[in-house]
């Protein structure tokens, strides 16, 4: 097995124990994280076709190229679900456009949650 895939399988139990600790709540925000994330890339760059994505889904076997490329998005989504779950995380320096319930008490530090626009 080729380093970068080995450095995938560690990437992704990592993620897996992530997601299995955080509420769900932590793992929406996340969601909505990357989605305006995805939506800045979009914006810049151009379109990634979903299905390409989804593709990833169905195959048996990644390679030494497809590692490297799943390994940056983990790293993406381990770097928000510990953002998300971290007690030091502090959002209430003021009114955010996206949040609308205020803040959520996190082990004695605060967080937002809810998203105004959705609402």
């Amino acid at each position: 097995m080729s380093d970068n895939i080995e450095r995938f399988a560690r990437y992704l139990k990592s993620s897996d124990a992530l997601i299995e600790q955080a509420s769900k709540e932590e793992i929406a925000d996340t969601a909505r994280v990357l989605a305006f994330h995805l939506g800045h890339y979009r914006t810049r760059y151009g379109d990634i076709p979903t299905t390409e994505s989804l593709h990833l889904l169905t195959i048996d076997k990644i390679t030494d190229e497809m590692a490297v490329t799943l390994v940056s998005g983990l790293e993406a989504l381990i770097e928000v679900l510990k953002a998300m779950g971290s007690p030091v995380l502090d959002f209430t320096l003021g009114p955010h456009a996206i949040s609308t319930k205020g803040t959520t008490e996190v082990s004695g530090a605060k967080r937002r949650s809810d998203f105004a626009y959705l609402h």
